[in-house]
């Protein structure tokens, strides 16, 4: 898991296939709050996952009853 403070910007938003239309907010340069990202561990980019876009930490869980 990376973690980025408040304004810190991902080192891998490039190139990240899940910043692919600048919509992570790990690549925001003005996010006010820390941002997990459990989508690169150890370096390394993991791909096929899915995150919404409106979620602002990283964090964020989709509860389905």
């Amino acid at each position: 898991m990376l973690t980025l403070k408040r304004n810190e910007v991902c080192p891998y938003a490039n190139k990240c296939p899940h910043n692919k239309n600048h919509e992570c907010w790990g690549a925001e340069p003005t996010r006010f709050v820390e941002y997990k990202c459990s989508f690169v561990e150890n370096g390394k980019i993991l791909e096929n996952k899915f995150r919404n876009p409106l979620d602002k930490t990283g964090q964020m869980k989709v509860i389905m009853e």
